[in-house]
């Protein structure tokens, strides 16, 4: 992950940790994901925008077990377009998730 794209989702689990939430994804059903555009920016980078759409059920709980958001009888359709970038030029084959946003 990204600096700031880590740092938002680790700031979401320390809040969660604090309220002694759990959050659970149950993932029902992944699609093939779609490369939507591949580039090369102007600072050498290459960014590929990859859509990736599932089937989930969401729910969170507190210390107790149980639910205070989401549904375990209710399917969620999730649309994501996730942004990845790797330095050209760099020799690991790593590639950073820099972005992700609803499709």
């Amino acid at each position: 992950l990204e600096k700031d794209l880590f740092n938002t989702y680790s700031s979401e689990i320390n809040q969660r940790k604090k309220k002694k939430h759990k959050l659970e994804i149950d993932i029902i059903e992944l699609k093939e994901p779609i490369i939507k555009s591949a580039e090369i920016s102007k600072a050498k980078s290459a960014i590929i925008k990859i859509q990736f759409e599932s089937q989930q059920i969401q729910t969170t709980k507190n210390n107790n077990g149980e639910i205070i958001d989401g549904d375990v009888n209710q399917i969620l359709n999730i649309k994501e377009l996730w942004v990845f970038s790797k330095q050209l030029g760099n020799k690991s084959p790593i590639w950073k998730l820099v972005q992700i946003q609803e499709a």
